[in-house]
């Protein structure tokens, strides 16, 4: 292969220059579709294995719940998220008795928060999330509307 001599030919750096130019925008244009795709997968829920739930503690024994549990992820066991908690609803003893979530949109829900009972869920220290205790069903009810147990105001 023969040099070129660069001062003496400019229209060819100028070519070799378009030419660099027109492959890395060709890369940049696609990669818009690879960042989705890698966004779509990482946001497919995946179910939590059986180690890490029966891991998991009781909202009755994490301190002050009612600051250490607000803004956490709530999901269900398959990994789907239902929503955040809003605030965590304590009994004159101090024990959690309700924990207001806020609804994850984009799942069809029929209402924006829920409150579910502390019975039904687990804080996963790994993930540093919350997951129901309830199945697929029992999550779409809560969602749509359905009856939940709600220890009032």
């Amino acid at each position: 292969m023969r040099s070129v001599d660069w001062k003496r030919h400019p229209s060819a750096s100028l070519g070799t220059t378009a030419l660099c130019c027109a492959a890395v925008l060709a890369a940049a244009a696609s990669l818009p579709s690879a960042t989705r795709d890698i966004r779509a997968i990482a946001a497919q829920p995946s179910r939590i294995p059986d180690a890490e739930i029966a891991a998991g503690v009781s909202l009755s024994d994490i301190g002050r719940p009612e600051d250490a549990l607000v803004a956490k992820v709530v999901e269900t066991t398959t990994g789907e998220e239902v929503g955040r908690i809003v605030r965590v609803l304590l009994s004159p003893d101090g024990e959690p008795r309700a924990v207001e979530i806020q609804l994850t949109k984009g799942l069809g829900a029929k209402r924006q928060r829920a409150r579910i009972d502390p019975e039904n869920l687990l804080y996963l220290p790994q993930r540093d999330k919350l997951v129901t205790r309830f199945n697929t069903a029992e999550t779409a009810q809560l969602l749509h509307g359905g009856k939940e147990a709600d220890p009032g105001p």
